[in-house]
């Protein structure tokens, strides 16, 4: 799960985001989870000598992403946004993605 790595939520963001995911039981539903995986995500990271930025996430961007894509709500489909949220914007990408554009995680 490296795609985590650096992934910064706060108690209110990760609240929100649980309570959007819930229908996702693979999902962890309290925060210490949450946070135990994304510090194994920074240590697989860090292990492969990749630097860990941390990367803040908007939790409304997120749901406003998904809606315009029909992306289900899920664990999955946040590491896919948090993927594509670290990819630095101008960088050459097939497919519809929306980087660029009102709903992509970059505006």
């Amino acid at each position: 799960m490296e795609d985590f790595a650096g992934i910064d939520l706060s108690s209110e963001s990760f609240a929100a985001l649980a309570a959007l995911c819930k229908q996702d039981k693979s999902f962890p539903q309290e925060l210490a989870s949450w946070q135990a995986m994304v510090r194994k995500a920074d240590a697989e990271s860090e292990a492969r000598g990749k630097p860990v930025s941390v990367v803040g996430i908007d939790i409304a961007r997120f749901k406003n992403w998904c809606d315009a894509f029909a992306v289900p709500l899920c664990l999955d489909a946040f590491r896919a946004y948090c993927i594509i949220h670290k990819v630095p914007k101008g960088t050459q990408h097939y497919g519809q993605t929306s980087l660029d554009t009102d709903i992509g995680p970059f505006n």
